[in-house]
């Protein structure tokens, strides 16, 4: 046998058991505490407005000229209905 056994981590870097213990529960803990925030970051996104955290009163304000042009259209609809009838 020359050297090292290659399959044994530990004999390679010779780390104690204990530090080899101390960061796999780290990385794990790290892991299982930015996930979440990961996850929540990725979910936040939405194609038809991106982020749209920041423009809530820009939104607000489009809905409301929205419902104002629908209203006007049904209107202006309701008036050219006697025309069109010959009345």
């Amino acid at each position: 046998k020359i050297g090292p056994d290659p399959r044994n981590f530990n004999q390679r870097v010779s780390l104690g058991r204990n530090d080899l213990l101390i960061r796999t529960f780290l990385s794990l803990f790290t892991l299982h505490v930015i996930w979440p925030f990961l996850w929540i970051w990725a979910t936040l996104y939405r194609p038809e407005r991106g982020w749209g955290m920041q423009d809530a009163q820009r939104i607000d304000a489009l809905n409301q000229r929205i419902i104002a042009l629908e209203n006007e259209l049904a209107r202006q609809k309701n008036l050219q209905k006697p025309d069109e009838t010959g009345e």
